[in-house]
């Protein structure tokens, strides 16, 4: 309505003006200013059909230029919601990632753990396997050791009984049975303390 007030003074001015006392030029026709029933149809028109637009068109324009903006905002919305969600679900990714660093980092801390102890395992049957083929090779010298005495004292006897057969055997005076007794301590001594 306020548009139909400020075109209709715009549209009376030329027929206000002719009224007023202005004349087109003799014999001629005057194409600038227009009729006053020109004026009246044409303004009668316009408002007829700001009527039927406004009545009719106006609301399905309206309500088309309403429903553009719900989806406009909806989509605005959709959107929104789509980069929370992303930023969320990058905030999950995130958060499952380093617990799932941290869990690698236990196993890993459990295994080299688990291999520490294997290790340990390992040397200490190592040691003690060590420690029985020792004692037993100690054992194997204590008794060569034991077996070599024994051996030792079976030859001085051996040799004790030989020296004396020999000694009975013949007579000798005491110079011989000092030497014979000599070579009888000798051989009874190891080869080292001769």
């Amino acid at each position: 309505m306020d548009t139909l007030r400020g075109i209709l003074p715009m549209l009376l001015a030329p027929a206000l003006a002719r009224a007023a006392g202005g004349e087109a030029e003799p014999g001629g026709v005057d194409f600038l200013t227009p009729l006053l029933p020109q004026v009246f149809w044409s303004v009668v028109t316009f408002v007829l059909a700001l009527f039927v637009l406004g009545r009719f068109a106006w609301p399905a324009i309206q309500k088309a230029l309403d429903e553009r903006e719900r989806r406009i905002r909806e989509a605005l919305a959709a959107a929104e919601n789509a980069r929370q969600e992303a930023e969320e679900a990058r905030a999950r990714s995130k958060a499952e990632m380093a617990a799932a660093q941290r869990r690698m980092d236990e196993e890993a801390a459990v295994v080299k753990a688990d291999i520490g102890r294997a290790r340990e395992g390992l040397l200490a049957a190592a040691r003690r396997e060590a420690d029985a083929v020792q004692r037993k090779a100690l054992e194997a010298i204590e008794q060569a050791k034991l077996q070599a005495l024994a051996e030792v004292r079976r030859r001085a006897v051996d040799l004790a009984i030989a020296a004396a057969e020999r000694i009975i055997a013949r007579r000798l005076d005491a110079e011989d049975e000092r030497r014979f007794a000599q070579e009888a301590i000798d051989a009874l001594r190891p080869p080292e303390a001769r």
